[in-house]
C-alpha cells in the first residue's frame, strides 16, 4: 500500500503528501507533520492514523472541525477517493498512488515510512515543492541557531523533498569530517552509507557529481561553499529502482546548500562566541579565597576555571606556602560538585594503619586500637571532593590503595572484603619534584600518570611582588580582628621592607609576619620595626629608605638593650632573655642577627 492525500483545493492545491504506517498529524503549528498556514486550521487540529491495515482520521478537537465527505467527524476510517476538508484545503485520500501518471517525480513503493518522513510533490509540474521546502528550511534556520539541529534538519528536508532514501550532509570543523545523517528508514543516523571516495573527489575538485553506486542507486553530491571556501558537501542517495537526479533537483540541492552554508558559518561562530562568554563569565565568577592581582594569578584563575567545571583528577605543584589548598578548594567550588563534601588530608601528618585508615577506613579488629568500625575519609567525601596534601609523602601501600581508587573508584576497609564503591574526585598536591621520586623508586608511575591528568603551577611570591601590598593589607585587616586590635594601614617604610624580601616561605610566611607586627606593634600602623628581624635583615632599594636612617638608629638602640641585658645577667643569656621577656630561642636568634655574640664571648675573653 502506498497511500497519499492529495489537495485538489485550496491553498495547497496540487499537493501531494505521502502518508506511512506512522501517524501524521496536521495543524497550524510548525511542530506538526503536515503544517498548513491557514487561521482556520487549529493548531493541532487532527491526525491521521493507520490501524489494522486501514487509515483513519481522527479531529483533535479543532476550532473549525474537520468534515470527510462533507460531514463533521470526531473520527472515522478512510476509504479510497474520501475528502477531507480542513480549513481552506480540501484533500482526497488515494489508497494506492503508486506511479501516478501526473505526478511529477514518482513516488518510491515503500510500504514503512517514518513520521517525519512527508513527501509533497507537485502534480502539474509547478515546482511548488521545491518552495515548500525551501520555506520550511527558512522556518528552521529561524527556529533554531544551534549547530547540530540545523545540520539535522537541513539533511531531513533534502531527503524528503528529492524522494532520496538516505541523505547526508559533511562538513570539514576543526580539521575532522563532521556528519549529519539520514535515512528513510531509520530517521537520524551514522552516515555511513555515503560512499567516501565519491564526496572526497567532489570536495577536492570542488565539483558536483551525479553517478550510480552499487546496486544502480543514482547518487548526487555537490560541494558547500562557506563564504568561498569549500567547507563541506551534501550527499543524496536514492534507491535504485527510482529515476536519477534531474538538471532541476541539482539547482533545487544547490539553493539549499546556499542556506545551509551561511547558516552553518554563522552557528558555528555563534556556539564559538558563546563558548568564549561562558568561559570570560566563568573567569569572572570564579569564587576563590586567593588574593592576588597580578598577570600570574589572572594566569592561574582562567586555568582553574577551565578545570573546575570537569571531573578531571588535578595535580596541584608548588612550593610551601603558595596556596595549594586554596586553589583545590577553588577548583571543588566552581565544580558541578559545590555543595558537597571537601575532605583535605595531610598525607605528611599520620604514618602507616593511621594513614590508612584515615583514607580508606577500617574494621572492628583490624589493626591494635581498631575496637570500633570506621569510616575513611574517602567514604565520607562520596560525591564530593578529597584532596591529598603532600602526596609525594605516601608510603607504598597507601600508594596502591589509592591507585585502585583511581581506576576502579572502589575500595575495601581495613580488615574488611565488602568492596565499597565511591564517587569522588581527586585533587592531589606536592611541593616536591615527584619526577625525582619516579627514577629514585619512592613513588609509582602509574599512579604519578592517574594523578597528573591535570596540573596546575602555584607561582612562588618573589615571582608575583607585585602581589605584596594586596597579600599584607588582607592579612593585617583580618589578624587585626583576630587579636582584637585596631591597624588602620602600612607605612610606606614597613611596606618597602615587605617588597624586598624574598618570602621563602610564601604567602603563608606573609601571614605569619603581619600577624607578628600586628602582636608586637603599637601604633595604627605597621612600622618597620614591627616586622619580624630576618624581614630587617634585607635591605629594600635607597629610593624608598628615609633620608635618616631609621633602621640603623633602631638597629643599634636594639643592640644597645641586648648588651645591657647580658651585662645585668653577667653573661647568663637564658636570663638575659628573661629580663627582657623574650623566649630564649628568639633572643639567641636576636643575638645572632644583632651580630651581638662574637661581641659579648671577645668581651668575656679579654
Amino acid at each position: 500500500m502506498n497511500a497519499v492525500i492529495r489537495a485538489i483545493s485550496g491553498p495547497l492545491r496540487g499537493v501531494i503528501f505521502r502518508l506511512g504506517h506512522e501517524e501524521v498529524t496536521i495543524g497550524r503549528q510548525a511542530s506538526n507533520h503536515l503544517c498548513i498556514e491557514d487561521v482556520s486550521v487549529s493548531r493541532h487540529h487532527c491526525v491521521i492514523l493507520y490501524d489494522n491495515d486501514r487509515y483513519k482520521i481522527k479531529d483533535l478537537n479543532s476550532h473549525n472541525r474537520t468534515l470527510l465527505n462533507g460531514r463533521t467527524i470526531a473520527e472515522a476510517s478512510l476509504s479510497n477517493a474520501d475528502q477531507l476538508k480542513i480549513g481552506a484545503t480540501v484533500f482526497q485520500f488515494v489508497e494506492d498512488a503508486t506511479n501516478p501518471p501526473d505526478l511529477a517525480v514518482s513516488i518510491s513503493g515503500q510500504e514503512t515510512v517514518a513520521s517525519s518522513r512527508i513527501e509533497a510533490v507537485s502534480a502539474d509540474g509547478d515546482r511548488s515543492d521545491e518552495l515548500i521546502a525551501l520555506v520550511k528550511i527558512g522556518k528552521l534556520l529561524n527556529s533554531t541557531h544551534k549547530f547540530d539541529e540545523i545540520g539535522a534538519g537541513i539533511v531531513n528536508v533534502l531527503c524528503a523533498h528529492t524522494a532520496a532514501e538516505s541523505a547526508a550532509l559533511f562538513l570539514v570543523r576543526q580539521g575532522e569530517w563532521l556528519a549529519f545523517g539520514w535515512s528513510e528508514h531509520e530517521g537520524r543516523c551514522d552516515a555511513v552509507f555515503a560512499k567516501r571516495d565519491i564526496i572526497n573527489q567532489a570536495f577536492k575538485q570542488r565539483i558536483s557529481i551525479r553517478t550510480l553506486v552499487p546496486p544502480a542507486n543514482p547518487v548526487l553530491v555537490l560541494p558547500l561553499a562557506i563564504r568561498g571556501v569549500i567547507g563541506g558537501v551534501i550527499y543524496l542517495e536514492r534507491g535504485g529502482a527510482l529515476q536519477p537526479f534531474t538538471d532541476a533537483e541539482v539547482e533545487f540541492v544547490a539553493a539549499v546548500s546556499n542556506y545551509a552554508a551561511v547558516a552553518l558559518d554563522y552557528s558555528q561562530k555563534l556556539e564559538e562566541l558563546e563558548s568564549e562568554n561562558r568561559r570570560m563569565r566563568d573567569e569572572v565568577n570564579l569564587q576563590h579565597q586567593m588574593v592576588g592581582q597580578s598577570a600570574l594569578m589572572q594566569k592561574l584563575y582562567k586555568r582553574i576555571a577551565r578545570i573546575a567545571p570537569t571531573d578531571a583528577t588535578v595535580l596541584i605543584r608548588g612550593e610551601t606556602g603558595t596556596g595549594k589548598e586554596l586553589a583545590a578548594r577553588a577548583i571543588h567550588d566552581n565544580s558541578p560538585r559545590a555543595g558537597r563534601r571537601f575532605e583535605a588530608i595531610n598525607c605528611a601528618l599520620l604514618k602507616g594503619d593511621l594513614l590508612e585508615s584515615e583514607l580508606f577506613g577500617h574494621e572492628r579488629g583490624a589493626f591494635t586500637g581498631a575496637l570500633t568500625q570506621k569510616r575513611g575519609r574517602l567514604e565520607i567525601a562520596h560525591g564530593g571532593t578529597v584532596f591529598l596534601d603532600e602526596v609525594a609523602e605516601l608510603p607504598e601501600a597507601p600508594q596502591s590503595m589509592l591507585l585502585r581508587v583511581l581506576q576502579e573508584h572502589a575500595f575495601e576497609r581495613l580488615g574488611g572484603t565488602t568492596r565499597i564503591e565511591v564517587d569522588i574526585r581527586i585533587i592531589a598536591a606536592t611541593n616536591k619534584n615527584l619526577e625525582d621520586a619516579l627514577r629514585m623508586h619512592k613513588f609509582r608511575e602509574d599512579l604519578y600518570y592517574r594523578l597528573n591528568v591535570v596540573s596546575v603551577e602555584m607561582p612562588p611570591l618573589r615571582d608575583r611582588r607585585d602581589d605584596i601590598p594586596l597579600l599584607a593589607h588582607h592579612f593585617a585587616q583580618r589578624m587585626s580582628k583576630k587579636n582584637n586590635r585596631i591597624v588602620t594601614g602600612i607605612s610606606t617604610e614597613a611596606m618597602a621592607y615587605l617588597q624586598a624580601y624574598d618570602w621563602p616561605g610564601n604567602v603563608r610566611e606573609v601571614e605569619n609576619a603581619i600577624e607578628h607586627a600586628i602582636v608586637f606593634g603599637s601604633t595604627a600602623e605597621i612600622m618597620p620595626e614591627d616586622l619580624p628581624e630576618a624581614i630587617l635583615e634585607r635591605t629594600p632599594p635607597q629610593s624608598t629608605v628615609p633620608v635618616i636612617n631609621y633602621q640603623d638608629a633602631m638597629r643599634k638602640a636594639k643592640k644597645q638593650i641586648v648588651l645591657d641585658a647580658l651585662q645585668q645577667a653577667k653573661g647568663d643569656r637564658s636570663k638575659a632573655a628573661k629580663l627582657l621577656h623574650i623566649h630564649p630561642n628568639n633572643f639567641y636568634r636576636l643575638l645572632r642577627d644583632l651580630e651581638v655574640m662574637s661581641e659579648s664571648q671577645a668581651s668575656r675573653s679579654g
